[in-house]
């Protein structure tokens, strides 16, 4: 499998402090059957030109998980703000590995009247967005109009596995298997910060596809839609 979203590198956000704590996640990735893992820490707008860090850290943590013998391979990313100084940014912007896409974090409260607008910026740019937990966002709950929009202009719906599995509330897990019903371009990813309370693994949310198309689209949206946007 491969994860899209996951916060696993040390001291820069609000995942892992200690490189310990990276290697921890690593395992539980690895012993859940994902093979890539993209690393996709909080870009905030100061960071928008300045994250060549980003592309340091993962090659440290191939390079500590290669030592140690662990078959995960770490691509660089990040989770880029969606907020309107993105404009001004577009074409310095952190990609999903080498591809062509953005994971643009929607946000969580409040109703941005901008977030079309941003999409719109990045595509006329070339890039391809990928939403973030849209399923956890204010706007897209109270106006799903907007998610609808979005998708039939050829954003990719990143779900998170917590909220298919129901620990993040009802209405979130309905909202998340709604999405997957009924748009066909959706990733399921686990925005993982730490390895016990919110782990990166993948394969407990198989089970909610047994009326979304079963093991054929729980592998399209953990496997065959995520390397090929990775491919470009």
């Amino acid at each position: 499998m491969i994860d899209l979203h996951c916060h696993i590198l040390p001291g820069v956000d609000d995942g892992p402090i200690e490189i310990e704590e990276s290697l921890a996640m690593a395992r539980r990735a690895y012993a859940d059957g994902i093979r890539n893992l993209v690393a996709t820490p909080h870009l905030l707008p100061q960071h928008f030109d300045d994250h060549g860090w980003i592309q340091e850290q993962v090659a440290r943590l191939n390079a500590i998980l290669a030592e140690q013998d662990l078959a995960l391979q770490v691509l660089p990313g990040a989770e880029v703000a969606a907020v309107p100084e993105i404009l001004a940014h577009v074409r310095n912007l952190p990609r999903l590995a080498s591809g062509s896409c953005v994971l643009l974090e929607v946000p969580l409260i409040g109703l941005p009247n901008y977030l079309e607008e941003v999409v719109f910026a990045l595509q006329l740019a070339g890039l391809r967005p990928v939403l973030a937990h849209p399923e956890r966002s204010q706007l897209i709950r109270a106006q799903p109009e907007v998610v609808r929009r979005l998708a039939e202009r050829g954003c990719v719906l990143q779900i998170n596995a917590p909220s298919l599995l129901g620990r993040a509330g009802r209405a979130e897990r309905r909202l998340a298997l709604g999405l997957l019903r009924d748009y066909p371009d959706c990733v399921v990813a686990s925005d993982a910060h730490d390895a016990l309370y919110r782990p990166p693994v993948l394969s407990p949310t198989q089970r909610a596809f047994a009326r979304l198309g079963g093991e054929a689209r729980f592998r399209e949206v953990v496997h065959d839609l995520p390397a090929k946007l990775l491919a470009g």
